[in-house]
């Protein structure tokens, strides 16, 4: 869910290490921007971008659509703020960290553990009117073991309705009909290794259908999650769709009778992550959070995530994000990719039996259009 957290002191309260580390903190900060400014621009001037010599290698493109609307808003700069059951997803390391974590639970603004909560675990099912008519689905639960163990089960699946087959003899319609389908479950394991230390594993099986067509593999994702002790500061790593190549199953017969039933094979859309999250403004009823994240997909070029929540009183939650290809303007309109800007919003809602969250995403993707997610959340 959100994280609820209970400020010590103010600003102007804070005890004099506790100033220190928020100046290292954002000494810190200042550091790592104006690396990744120069980074950025002299990426631009002295490397190539190899995106679209790599594009097109990779299968199971569905396992790359974000999840939830929470985390897509932000420009999916999500890994080292996950915090509820959508880290299936995201980051298998931060599931053990979620709000609804029985006996343990960190805060975001400071290094204590705190909070004894009834819940044992949560569900969240998210729906996504995806590009060209797709539809978008996911569903997890999570169940805590005990305050250092958590386990959890997420369902995916992009789908269309059915379509007609046609041919150039016959460009209305044959009078049959395919379907195309995507359908990913994952099981999860994350353990909190230290206060400050959490790793994760998740073991996925994933099938992609295209009329009597259809890939089959099985998908490794591994996460480390890490509160850094500077004020709020936590870093995170992730390792997503690692596994073998994949190829079509089955048979096709031509337009002139001959059948064919060997396909090239595909590798998975395999890609790694660097996170690091931050609040640079809190206090008794507000809270901002940053985040940076940068990703080295194997089938695209390297890219950028910045995002950026609001949120007021616990209740209220305005979320802005961007995404941009190394090398890119941060301003405008992206040039290289079809993805741009994010944007949402979320509310909160205590139930007395229960929390519930409800969150909602929309993202640009230039010429392409736009995407609505809408999420649901729920603990038990």
């Amino acid at each position: 869910m959100k994280f609820n957290y209970q400020p010590q002191h103010t600003i102007s309260q804070l005890p004099s290490n506790a100033k220190q580390l928020r100046r290292a903190a954002f000494r810190f900060v200042l550091i790592i921007s104006c690396s990744l400014f120069i980074t950025h621009y002299t990426l631009s001037q002295l490397v190539p971008n190899l995106g679209g010599q790599r594009s097109g290698i990779s299968a199971f493109q569905f396992l790359k659509i974000g999840a939830d609307a929470r985390g897509s808003s932000m420009g999916e700069a999500y890994i080292a703020v996950v915090n509820d059951v959508s880290a299936l997803f995201w980051n298998p390391a931060a599931l053990v960290n979620s709000e609804s974590n029985p006996s343990i639970v960190r805060t975001p603004a400071s290094d204590q553990v705190s909070g004894e909560t009834a819940y044992e675990g949560q569900t969240m099912f998210s729906h996504t009117e995806w590009l060209v008519g797709l539809k978008h689905e996911f569903f997890g639960a999570s169940y805590f073991l005990s305050g250092n163990d958590a386990v959890g089960l997420a369902v995916t699946s992009l789908h269309t309705d059915e379509m007609q087959v046609t041919t150039e003899t016959q460009p209305t319609g044959t009078g049959e009909y395919f379907s195309y389908g995507d359908v990913a479950v994952a099981g999860t394991y994350s353990r909190k290794m230290t206060d400050q230390f959490s790793f994760g594993a998740t073991i996925r099986y994933v099938r992609e259908t295209i009329d009597v067509l259809h890939m089959d593999g099985v998908l490794i994702d591994l996460g480390t999650f890490y509160y850094m002790g500077l004020g709020s500061s936590r870093f995170a790593v992730v390792v997503s769709n690692f596994g073998a190549n994949v190829y079509p199953a089955g048979s096709v017969t031509r337009s002139d009778g001959t059948t064919v039933n060997s396909f090239q094979s595909f590798s998975p859309p395999t890609m790694f992550r660097l996170g690091y999250a931050f609040e640079p403004w809190q206090d008794e009823h507000n809270r901002l959070t940053a985040s940076i994240q940068l990703n080295h997909p194997n089938d695209n070029a390297e890219n950028v995530r910045l995002g950026a929540e609001y949120e007021f009183d616990r209740t209220f939650f305005l979320r802005l994000g961007v995404k941009r290809t190394i090398g890119e303007s941060l301003f405008g309109k992206a040039a290289s990719t079809a993805e741009d800007y994010t944007a949402g919003v979320g509310v909160f809602i205590p139930l007395g039996i229960t929390d519930a969250s409800l969150d909602y995403a929309f993202a640009n993707f230039n010429d392409l259009g736009v995407v609505h997610r809408i999420t649901v959340a729920v603990t038990y």
